[in-house]
């Protein structure tokens, strides 16, 4: 059973992105987990001291907007990624190897 060069050059190119991107996203959420927990401990504590009143049913409301909104583009990146299954399946074993990794 051959494949196609297009389907194995696919394959490859896949692997090694997703591989690349993996990586990247596991050092970057860690730092980015450090700045977004230093926002939160500086705004929890100037709440404390009374500086800022935080409204946690608006930032609930917005919350909510936002995961919404995220469903709809997650739905029609689904329907993308079905129509290129080679390259992307690829692509997520290299990411999932990189998140590893990483």
């Amino acid at each position: 059973m051959f494949l196609p060069i297009e389907i194995i050059f696919q394959l490859g190119v896949g692997f090694i992105l997703g591989l690349l991107v993996g990586y990247a996203i596991k050092k970057l959420a860690k730092v980015i987990a450090v700045i977004v927990g230093l926002i939160i401990l500086l705004l929890l504590y100037a709440e404390y001291k009374g500086l800022v009143r935080i409204e946690y049913s608006t930032l609930e409301r917005y919350a909510r907007i936002i995961l919404e909104r995220l469903k709809l583009e997650i739905t029609g990146f689904k329907t993308y990624i079905i129509s290129h299954v080679p390259f992307y399946a690829s692509f997520i074993v290299g990411l999932a190897l990189g998140l590893k990794k990483g």
